[in-house]
This record gives structure tokens, C-alpha cells and sequence, in this order.
């Protein structure tokens, strides 16, 4: 029971991460398209961003593992 209380405000903080991520997702898209980027830039513009999420995760997941 000791180790939920203290996980407890971990929670909270991953859900704010996950939003604020997807937040500026969205943004930097629309900033990409205010500045004049094609579709073709816009869509990867998201999926550099996407990518660079996934791959972070897991290097700094399993480099927190050890």
C-alpha cells in the first residue's frame, strides 16, 4: 500500500506530459502552416515529431531500466 501513496503524484504529472506534448504536436504544425509549409512539410513536420517521441521513450526507457 506504501508504494501506491507514493507513486501517487507521478500520475497526474505523466497525464500533464502527455497532454502538453500533444499540445505543441498540434502547434508546431499550424505554426509550420502559418509560416507557408506545403502539406508534404507539414506532414513531416508532425511525423518528426512523432518519431522523435517514440524513439526517446524507448532509449531513455531502457537507459532508466539499468
Amino acid at each position: 500500500m506504501k508504494k501506491r501513496e507514493t507513486l501517487f503524484p507521478v500520475y497526474p504529472l505523466a497525464i500533464i506530459g502527455d497532454l502538453n506534448l500533444s499540445l505543441l504536436q498540434v502547434l508546431n504544425i499550424l505554426y509550420g502552416v502559418i509560416l507557408g509549409a506545403s502539406p508534404l512539410q507539414s506532414g513531416l513536420i508532425g511525423a518528426g515529431y512523432g518519431s522523435t517521441y517514440v524513439i526517446m521513450a524507448a532509449l531513455l526507457g531502457r537507459l532508466g531500466d539499468k
